[in-house]
């Protein structure tokens, strides 16, 4: 009795995967090469006796070798069908039955491809799931900490400031008060949302950046321990005042053994490198000398406070090995930066000069960057300085940078406030623009924002530039120079911004680009009319 040709074709593969040739297979079923070419090609029917003969010669079961796999896959196939993302083609199961059978690999591998199709997108849908939870989550995280931070910051000026008037105490106090109320409802959003979820894997989906930020930020912005270390260092390599690249250079030759080297870099990437198996760091000449010298104090730092900072990382658990060397970075940052301009100078002369910071930055041989990120450092208990943030933008809006303590609610996910000071200076490239900012709330700052170039950028053909913002709460304002002929006390006049769209409640803000996530998104004139009719 005649087989189907679906076993003529198993056979063959049987044959093949077993490495046998047609003349050997044929030998030993004792049949002649031809006849069995025969029959693998459904030409010669494939008898009893002779199934019997390949059961015994390929080791495998009559029965299975008779009925075979591809019956299995048909049905498979079939089943894969049914799935509506095949709906758009038409595809009949019947027309699969032909392919199975001559080519059963093709077969497997289309059902391969729709499992592993299917494979991700039930991820897809789990990671939509987690994604929604973590948002909820993250926003909730965020608001927390910005409710604190305030609450904190404001607490400390009341403090710090048994001077200031009534009408701004009684302000101050406002403030603190909203803000405590606002804490509540955030723990009963909390416990919905978490609804018995493991929450620490939403919660440390954060960019490692974001990570190595928040440990200075989790300080007040500053870290006694290593203004400590700062001035040890200074003081072993006999570092004045003013700690110009030579000094340092020479500090780092004496001292660690290292030595500069200025050397070429290529246009667009003058990266400062350093090699520690032969002790050298690389600092291209493109850098200016104010890079360079940061260059240069931070590779100090980094080698003679390498325990201290060690200990500063240590203490903390990092989501990521990234966020881990980003932070160790981060605090060598820091305590460059005070290499550079030690607290008790800075701070005088900050004061002296009404924080002006051009020139300050004159005075310590540093860039513009760098004194406003020093002057959010400056709150060592019963020696603070105004509480300043700082924030840094790139020319996409990318916030790049986020430092400070005065309060200032800076988001942590997506993008920022369009009416922020920070994009204006984008207008005005190279030129300090000052404004006068009001926060839902009610709370108001005073800010001024800067364009400064990229050390490493091609100044010809791609010229790149990043803002910076520094502010702080109006009622230091007037120790600043450039709210001189400012009416600050005009707050209705002032610019009315939020932390991003989605979480600002102001509907009524011209820039806004997406909808509160609190609030469902407003129909327009147009879309309202069209469903009244």
């Amino acid at each position: 009795m005649a087989r189907p040709s679906a076993t003529d074709t198993k056979l063959r593969r049987l044959r093949e995967r077993l490495g046998l040739t047609q003349v050997e297979m044929a030998r030993r079923l004792g049949v002649s090469t031809s006849y069995l070419n025969l029959i693998e090609h459904d030409q010669r029917p494939l008898t009893a006796k002779l199934l019997a003969r390949f059961s015994k010669v390929l080791e495998v079961d009559a029965q299975a070798l008779a009925e075979g796999d591809e019956s299995s896959l048909t049905v498979d196939l079939t089943e894969i069908l049914a799935d509506p993302v095949f709906a758009p083609y038409g595809i009949d199961p019947r027309e699969f039955a032909g392919t199975v059978s001559e080519r059963p690999a093709a077969a497997e591998a289309i059902l391969n491809l729709y499992h592993a199709y299917r494979r991700q997108r039930d991820k897809v849908d789990e990671l939509g799931e987690a994604l929604r939870h973590r948002e909820a989550l993250a926003n909730i995280n965020y608001e927390f900490r910005t409710l604190v931070t305030s609450i904190r910051s404001f607490a400390e000026i009341l403090l710090d400031n048994p001077d200031l008037d009534v009408e701004q105490r009684r302000r101050f106090l406002g403030i603190v008060v909203e803000d405590s109320k606002r804490l509540v409802p955030l723990f009963g959003r909390l416990l919905e949302s978490e609804g018995g979820a493991d929450t620490s894997a939403a919660l440390d989906g954060r960019l490692p950046p974001e990570d190595a930020a928040d440990l200075l930020r989790a300080n007040g912005g500053y870290l006694a321990e290593l203004e400590d270390a700062a001035d040890e260092v200074r003081r072993v390599g006999g570092i004045g005042t003013t700690a110009d690249y030579e000094r340092l250079a020479s500090c780092l030759a004496l001292e660690h053994a290292i030595v500069c080297r200025i050397t070429p870099g290529e246009p667009g990437r003058a990266t400062v490198q350093y090699n520690a198996g032969r002790r050298r760091l690389n600092i291209p000449e493109e850098l200016s000398l104010e890079a360079r010298t940061l260059a240069a104090a931070k590779c100090l730092a980094a080698e003679h406070c390498r325990e201290v900072i060690g200990r500063h990382v240590d203490a903390t658990h990092w989501a990521t090995q990234e966020s881990r060397t980003l932070a160790r970075d981060a605090l060598a940052h820091y305590v460059a930066g005070a290499i550079l301009m030690p607290y008790d100078h800075v701070l005088a002369a900050a004061r002296e000069l009404r924080h002006d910071i051009e020139r300050l930055r004159r005075r310590f041989g540093v860039s513009f960057e760098e004194v406003c990120r020093r002057l959010t450092t400056l709150q060592r208990p019963g020696a603070k300085g105004i509480g300043f943030h700082m924030v840094k933008v790139d020319m996409a809006g990318n916030v790049t940078l986020r430092l400070g303590s005065s309060g200032f609610r800076m988001p942590r996910h997506g993008g920022t406030c369009a009416l922020w000071n920070v994009h204006a200076a984008f207008l005005t490239p190279g030129i300090t623009r000052a404004q006068l900012s009001r926060m839902p709330e009610g709370a108001v700052y005073f800010s001024i924002a800067r364009t400064v170039p990229s050390d490493d950028a091609e100044v010809v053909r791609s010229p790149r530039f990043s803002a910076i913002e520094l502010g702080c709460d109006v009622s230091f304002a007037r120790s600043m120079v450039y709210a001189d002929g400012l009416d600050l006390s005009a707050h209705a006049a002032a610019v009315p911004i939020g932390t991003t769209c989605r979480l600002c409640e102001r509907l009524d803000c011209s820039q806004r680009a997406l909808p509160p996530y609190r609030r469902p998104a407003r129909m327009s004139a147009q879309e309202s009319a069209a469903t009244a009719d």
